[in-house]
C-alpha cells in the first residue's frame, strides 16, 4: 500500500538521498508520465493521456509524506 512504502522510503530517506532525489524528480515524473500515457492510450483513453500533467503536481515532501491528493488537511 502507499503507506507501507511510504513508511519503508522514510527510513531509508538520508539528506543526500532526499537531494538526489529532489534533482531526479522532473526525469522520473516524464519516465512515469510517458509510461501511464501509453498504457492509457493502449486501452483507449487518448483523453486522459492527453490530459496528465507535463510536469509533476506535488513536491517531494507530498509524495513521500502522509499527503493524498484532493486530502486538503495534510502535507
Amino acid at each position: 500500500t502507499i503507506a507501507v512504502q511510504r513508511a519503508d522510503l522514510e527510513d531509508d530517506l538520508t539528506a543526500s538521498l532526499r537531494a538526489r532525489m529532489e534533482a531526479e524528480l522532473p526525469k522520473q515524473y516524464e519516465r512515469a508520465r510517458a509510461a501511464a500515457a501509453r498504457g492509457l492510450r493502449r486501452h483507449g483513453e487518448q483523453v486522459a493521456a492527453d490530459s496528465l500533467p507535463e510536469t509533476c503536481p506535488y513536491t517531494l515532501d507530498q509524495i513521500v509524506g502522509q499527503w493524498l491528493p484532493g486530502d486538503q488537511h495534510s502535507v
